[in-house]
């Protein structure tokens, strides 16, 4: 018994340290992130923001194959390390990186011909720019390549939990694009083309340093051993399954971006890409500790410890939840003063998307853990069929909707709708593949959410009534506010008996050390 203590305290004081360490890392991305945008919608204009944004949407819709098989990566890669066998490690990922390289050479031939046709028979792109477009359309497609045979790396470092490789390579990754936002701006050539060529020498660079940080501190990342024919058709099914759902998942983001410059323009593309950007930036905390908690519950299966497995489980939904609800709380209420000190000019939707996307991020939260779960258990069939089957409809409802004349938030709406409907369907397959009651998922994490979400969205709103007027100080006393009053119906809404005395016995631990 002693020894479970021990176990689950060094499991929890990993998550703990790594999720800190991941939150350190995106507070510094968040703010390079979103000055690194201002200064490239000052220097490259809306249009070309736009442009840039729509053209690499559609090579990002030819990489659901390699957005199908990063599930199946990390499942596998982790899955052997749990099991403890390093030999098992080794071919693991010897088969995963010729997966990989595989399917890279296959959406090099798809994305070359499908992307270029709709790009250049689809797309709404002023005439002057197509040739910028079509560099635009070739560096992304590169990035693509660069960015897939690094996935096997990735999984490693998330499989030994080593998140300090990637708060490093991050950061230098965020300060490179920081420096070309501004080079550029001195730039007489097409500034749209060499930005684009630029990102690209980034992404190689990533690529190569991932690849000597693993080769150095992973022995079954030397590629050393053979590549097992029989792992590699046993993922190939696995990630088939997976790539239905990945079809959804690209054409929930990049086909409804397709739809939007088909009857809109580049322009609204450019404002779905700040609010997309908001969105990636505020999720980030959120997946930063789901990043660090995903790799425990995967161990926790492969080692048939359920009920541990269950409580990860039901913490990861509630807390991402209570995480992402302080910060997008007082986005939404202030969106339209925060877009406007953000971007001085944001295009027009810009707040109005922020606000539906932050709604949906709340809704699909909860769905991380879940799904992480039915990956652990290798059989994902049923989840990804019925669920993408779901995710898939938004595109046609949409393209519908927007041919009867409905706004650009039209599509948001529907995204929110479908969005709600397939985590409901997700745990209502999923529970009974790990053993975990429905009930018990909506005892744990649906009502203290609810507990939480109602009088903070309250307050919230009674706090931008009294607080109207668009300024600085308002701002901040209303972040200040909302973060006040959310983190206190948590406390005393969200959490239970033994969790509160976990945080006063951390509490008390910090102010003795200070003493």
């Amino acid at each position: 018994m002693a020894e479970d203590r021990n176990t689950l305290s060094e499991s929890s004081g990993r998550i703990a340290r790594n999720t800190l360490l991941l939150y350190f890392r995106m507070i510094l991305l968040l703010v390079i992130g979103l000055y690194t945008s201002r200064v490239i919608l000052q220097t490259l204009g809306t249009d070309d923001v736009g442009i840039y944004n729509v053209v690499g949407g559609v090579v990002t819709m030819f990489a659901f194959l390699n957005s199908a098989m990063v599930g199946v990566s990390q499942r596998y890669i982790t899955f052997s390390l749990g099991k403890g066998d390093p030999e098992a490690s080794r071919k693991v990922f010897s088969t995963v990186m010729a997966m990989h390289i595989a399917i890279a050479a296959i959406v090099l031939v798809v994305g070359e011909a499908g992307g270029l046709w709709l790009l250049n028979h689809r797309m709404v792109i002023p005439p002057d720019r197509a040739g910028a477009a079509f560099w635009v359309f070739q560096s992304s497609m590169l990035s693509l390549l660069f960015m897939m045979v690094s996935v096997p790396y990735n999984g490693a470092i998330i499989a030994h939990e080593k998140m300090e490789a990637f708060a490093y390579i991050s950061l230098f990754d965020a300060g490179a694009k920081l420096a070309i936002a501004f080079l550029i701006g001195f730039m007489k050539s097409d500034r749209l083309i060499i930005y684009a060529i630029l990102l690209l020498a980034v992404q190689v660079i990533d690529r190569i340093v991932y690849g000597i940080y693993c080769r150095k501190h992973f022995e079954e990342c030397r590629l050393g051993a053979k590549v097992d024919r029989n792992l590699f058709r046993e993922m190939l099914g696995f990630g088939g399954w997976n790539m239905f759902g990945s079809l959804a998942s690209v054409g929930m983001t990049q086909g409804v971006n397709v739809l939007l410059n088909i009857f809109f323009g580049p322009a609204v593309n450019a404002a779905r890409s700040f609010a997309v950007q908001i969105e990636s930036c505020v999720t980030g905390f959120v997946s930063n500790f789901q990043t660090a908690i995903n790799p425990q519950i995967i161990k926790n299966y492969a080692s048939d410890s359920k009920e541990r497995m269950h409580s990860l489980v039901f913490s990861s939904g509630r807390y991402s939840f209570y995480l992402l609800l302080m910060i997008a709380l007082p986005l939404i209420l202030k969106a339209d003063y925060i877009v406007t000190l953000w971007l001085k000019t944001p295009p027009e939707h810009t707040a109005s998307f922020i606000r539906i996307i932050m709604l949906t991020a709340l809704v699909n939260t909860m769905s991380g853990a879940v799904n992480i779960a039915s990956q652990a258990t290798g059989d994902v069939r049923k989840v990804q069929v019925t669920v993408g089957s779901v995710l898939l409809s938004i595109v046609p409802l949409s393209y519908l909707a927007l041919k009867l004349g409905a706004p650009a938030e039209a599509v948001f709406i529907t995204c929110l709708l479908f969005t709600a409907a397939a985590q409901l369907i997700r745990l209502w397959i999923v529970c009974p593949m790990i053993g975990m009651r429905k009930r018990d998922y909506f005892r744990n994490v649906y009502l203290p959410v609810a507990k939480v979400a109602a009088p903070a969205a309250i307050a919230g709103t009674l706090i931008h009534a009294a607080l109207p007027k668009d300024d600085f100080a308002t701002l901040a006393a209303t972040v200040a506010i909302c973060i006040a009053v959310t983190a206190a119906c948590i406390y005393f809404l969200g959490i239970g008996k033994a969790e509160k005395e976990f945080l006063k016995d951390r509490l008390s631990s910090i102010l003795g050390k200070k003493r």
